[in-house]
């Protein structure tokens, strides 16, 4: 769709990969992980705030961001 988008409006594409898009996806649900061991934390359970990888919602997480926010591009 973003695709046909670009090609309608005759904007230059690109591609590109983002090795770490999972961790800046923001977690829509309050989702607690046990602290590692050797961890100096003094909590058991620390929240994420934002993906890990591994989770089932990473994917969905990472689409959930708008493009020009991953990409860190003018709009």
């Amino acid at each position: 769709m973003c695709l046909m988008f670009a090609i309608d409006k005759k904007l230059p594409i690109r591609q590109f990969d983002v090795k770490s898009a999972f961790l800046y996806a923001p977690l829509k649900e309050e989702l607690y992980i046990k602290t590692p061991e050797g961890s100096k934390q003094k909590s058991l359970f620390l929240r994420l705030k934002k993906s890990l990888y591994g989770l089932k919602r990473a994917p969905a997480n990472c689409v959930r961001i708008p493009l020009c926010a991953r990409c860190a591009c003018k709009e």
